[in-house]
């Protein structure tokens, strides 16, 4: 990104400009000034994140631009899940598994064991 010249008076287009950068998400805010990327942060921002995905696998495929390319896949990415949340899934689901398997096999009531005690013995005395 170039920095402003500090002796230039600023022109509208900077103020327009500035505004639209204050009000994109921060990472963002140096991807290139394409309606193409434009329209895939506004996705972005606003949740739609299978058009991130779907649009800019398109537009990494097509474009000549290496920053739009880069701009793309950074988006994608930002749409994938987090690894460590991928990690934990999967050992709560091996614990699960486990847990289950070892249960089964020993936890569960023997059929020696679940049959009813037999009644107390009363006695009647008359």
């Amino acid at each position: 990104m170039t920095q402003p010249d500090p002796m230039r008076e600023p022109s509208p287009n900077d103020t327009v400009e500035a505004s639209v950068n204050a009000t994109r998400a921060r990472f963002a805010r140096d991807f290139p000034r394409e309606p193409e990327v434009d329209a895939l942060v506004s996705a972005f921002e606003s949740g739609n994140y299978a058009l991130v995905r779907l649009e800019g696998q398109k537009l990494a495929a097509s474009t000549k631009s290496d920053a739009v390319r880069e701009a793309a896949h950074e988006l994608i990415a930002r749409t994938d899940a987090d690894p460590l949340a991928r990690v934990l899934i999967a050992v709560t689901g091996a614990l699960l598994f486990f847990l289950t398997a070892w249960w089964l096999s020993n936890g569960h009531i023997s059929e020696a064991s679940a049959s009813p005690p037999p009644p107390p013995a009363v006695e009647r005395i008359n």
